[in-house]
């Protein structure tokens, strides 16, 4: 199948957008989500993103990147940005938000109606306490994992499965970086290039995931550790209810977080679930 949308069409696109999709539609019979990411995925931010519908009713589209182009992370008013593993800046800002909204800003696609909803943009998470950029709240908590507030990676190459059609989009974004017809045509150029290379990482023999029974898979992984008592817990429960009947507060997110020693790779734990 040749690279879509057409040449006219892209350049006519790249006149009004800095960021084009260029893409190819394949099919996905031989493929699943976890075996494609498995291919496109070496260690590089990837993500994988899969919905069920009532719990049992799989959703629509799977959605796989690798290598974004840009991180983002925020920890309290220290903001890191990193393009490559060899350049990052990190400075302080009164508002990550705002920092994070700008850089979205600056990247908006051309629409192209026959793509699924998303095949691009940024991917990753607002952390619960990151409610704290909007409101002036007291008693911050003891930061015990040392995880980004803020941290979200830009993704300009997506593998999209659709379950209902049996396909694959693998696609693209196109940077116009100049409105020249060779600049368009070599945008149009890079972008095809990685298309097929995406393709021909998919099409790679590859033994994973392995067959395996589910039974083995459901073997406990030793004893959980719990970062508070069940004790301590169901105290805060009792205080929260108190400060409720009070009227001090109208709601409370209370948590216990437990671990448990794990060796096999997330992807094996994904697999599970």
């Amino acid at each position: 199948m040749p690279h879509l949308p057409e040449r006219k069409t892209f350049a006519q696109l790249a006149q009004s957008a800095s960021v084009v999709p260029v893409y190819r539609r394949i099919f996905a019979d031989g493929l699943t989500p976890l075996s494609a990411f498995a291919r496109i995925d070496a260690g590089s931010d990837g993500c994988l993103f899969e919905s069920v519908i009532g719990g049992e009713k799989v959703g629509r589209y799977s959605f796989l990147g690798a290598e974004p182009f840009l991180r983002f992370e925020a920890r309290g008013r220290q903001v890191t940005v990193s393009r490559s593993e060899a350049f990052s800046e990190t400075f302080e800002s009164d508002d990550p938000l705002a920092e994070l909204e700008q850089r979205m800003a600056a990247f908006q696609p051309a629409r192209l109606d026959d793509l699924p909803p998303f095949t691009s943009g940024a991917i990753g998470y607002a952390a619960y306490d990151s409610v704290r950029y909007v409101e002036h709240l007291p008693d911050v908590p003891a930061d015990d994992l040392g995880l980004p507030d803020i941290c979200f990676a830009f993704y300009d190459r997506l593998v999209v499965f659709d379950h209902v059609s049996k396909s694959i989009d693998v696609v693209v974004l196109a940077k116009i970086e100049e409105k020249t017809p060779a600049a368009i045509a070599a945008a149009y150029d890079a972008a095809a290039t990685r298309v097929d290379t995406t393709i021909a990482q998919l099409q790679q023999p590859s033994d994973w995931p392995p067959l395996c029974d589910i039974g083995s898979l459901q073997q406990p992984c030793g004893e959980p550790h719990a970062n508070r008592s069940q004790q301590d817990f169901q105290q805060a429960v009792e205080r929260a209810i108190d400060y409720i009947h009070a009227g001090d507060i109208f709601q409370v997110v209370l948590s216990r977080r437990l671990a448990v020693p794990f060796t096999a790779s997330p992807l094996e734990l994904y697999r599970t679930l």
